[in-house]
């Protein structure tokens, strides 16, 4: 997946990862082109209809322009990331080639803005939404894991939830994706 940071920064150790600004509509088209295997490797996905989801999408309906100060951001890991030569050494845009991503954390606030567009189209140019891509390249087994337990401690998460991140469970949904089948661990 190709993304666009606005604003953007970069860390190099002790693990490389980039950081910046999306605009709603690049999420809002995440959505649409990959919908929920975004959240593949994210300990839950998206939880439909809640007062979080609600708070956002009044946030997207009455307060757009302040979207970034009220959201804490979507977090994505993946396998590689590579700036592409756009924008130059610039630090207002880059774009930036992640290979294997997975939102680790966001899933309600991309879900949000998606359906959000799908239905209204409205403010999404006026979006900013703060976004940290984190690259497993080199990093040591189980990081990646790690991201996201630990961005996940904002809510309230019962250890059922992370029988999502069981290697079993990460297999047989790998297997099933080839068939174009979404394998939904729920926990009750």
């Amino acid at each position: 997946m190709e993304i666009g940071l606005a604003q953007w920064g970069k860390i190099d150790t002790p693990h490389t990862a980039y950081y910046g600004m999306v605009a709603g509509e690049e999420v809002s088209n995440w959505w649409t082109t990959t919908g929920k295997r975004l959240f593949a490797q994210n300990i839950r996905q998206m939880l439909g209809s809640t007062e979080v989801n609600e708070e956002i999408r009044n946030t997207l309906e009455t307060s757009p322009d302040k979207f970034w100060y009220f959201n804490n951001g979507i977090t994505i890991v993946a396998d590689t990331i590579r700036k592409s030569a756009v924008g130059g050494n610039s630090r207002e845009l880059g774009s930036f080639k992640a290979a294997n991503i997975s939102i680790v954390n966001g899933a309600q606030t991309v879900s949000t803005i998606g359906r959000f567009a799908a239905n209204e189209f409205n403010n999404l140019e006026d979006i900013k939404v703060p976004v940290r891509l984190i690259s497993l390249e080199g990093a040591e087994d189980g990081f990646g894991g790690n991201v996201t337990k630990t961005n996940n401690r904002q809510n309230r998460i019962e250890n059922r939830d992370f029988v999502s991140q069981d290697p079993e469970q990460i297999r047989i949904r790998k297997e099933l994706l080839i068939e174009d089948i979404d394998y939904n661990i729920i926990t009750l």
